[in-house]
């Protein structure tokens, strides 16, 4: 049992980084009733990293592979129904010296009355980060913090292919404008090639002229090999750029942005490296509400 535990132990330890900043505890209240860790987790600092992993998992269909991870809130479930929050769902965190956003994961390995925020300090930001958010760690660690719906209806998925540092850098002024963003590097299986993957949301449509610098910065336009599908009027826009081969084509790069999250399956696919089958258009089965088509 011994030599058991010692070989889980180190695994168990690995899961999560702790900064290496730590501040005073503050007291918990009614206003501010759980306690806030922040770390960060190993698969968060380098696409390099990711890229064996990556290796690994490129014989497995694309609905088995994990997509790209991005700092989360995790709690314990049981506090997350009590709050009615959700698995994925955007929660606003909220202390003494700020707030911030993320995306709720339970977990049963946080215990009752405490958060733990899977990202990392500002301070620590260098080239080789994968994630885009971050908040002042020495404000944060250790902070009593209460928790509550981001109220950010509008949501957008994107990811390119090619070189993903800087299709990130050429983003990032643009993300600073949402409610919540986060970009992570992704190495593609088998591939030397790496993907920009980004998670944005917004109280409200982001304007045309945003999405127009967003289409840009991603090198979607319209051509003979991206589709697109948007309404204007509601923030809807969809688009989806594929690369060919000798035999086959893939999905080279996607945006799907509006009041209705979904893409992932998409992603998954495109990340996968897996051939598109089938007609172009299919790319869209999961649109909900008729709009304009261009196809060039």
């Amino acid at each position: 049992m011994a030599g058991i535990a010692a070989r889980r132990l180190p695994a168990r330890a690995h899961r999560f980084q702790p900064l290496g900043h730590r501040a005073p505890a503050e007291p918990v209240s009614a206003r501010f009733p759980l306690r806030l860790l922040t770390g960060r987790l190993p698969a968060q600092v380098s696409i390099d990293r990711a890229a064996a992993a990556a290796d690994v998992q490129a014989g497995m269909p694309s609905s088995a592979l994990p997509l790209p991870q991005r700092p989360t809130l995790r709690l314990h479930p049981a506090d997350a129904q009590r709050r009615g929050l959700a698995p994925g769902e955007l929660v606003r965190v909220s202390g003494r010296h700020g707030q911030f956003v993320l995306p709720l994961e339970p977990s049963h390995e946080v215990n009752s009355g405490t958060a733990f925020a899977t990202i990392r300090p500002c301070a620590l930001a260098t080239a080789d980060d994968a994630d885009e958010a971050c908040v002042p760690a020495a404000d944060f660690e250790h902070a009593a913090v209460r928790l509550e719906r981001a109220g950010l209806g509008w949501h957008l998925l994107a990811a390119r292919r090619g070189d993903a540092r800087a299709l990130r850098a050429a983003l990032r002024p643009l993300l600073r404008e949402c409610g919540y963003a986060a970009a992570v590097l992704h190495r593609a299986p088998a591939s030397a090639a790496a993907w920009v993957v980004v998670h944005a949301a917004a109280a409200q449509p982001m304007p045309a002229d945003w999405l127009a610098a967003l289409v840009q910065a991603l090198a979607l336009h319209t051509g003979p090999d991206t589709l697109e599908y948007r309404d204007p009027r509601r923030g809807l826009e969809r688009r989806v750029a594929w690369r060919r081969s000798a035999d086959a084509e893939h999905v080279d790069g996607l945006l799907w942005a509006g009041t209705d999250a979904g893409g992932n399956a998409l992603l998954a696919t495109a990340l996968a490296g897996n051939p598109w089958r089938g007609p172009r258009m299919a790319a869209f089965s999961a649109a909900s509400t008729p709009a304009r088509v261009v196809h060039a």
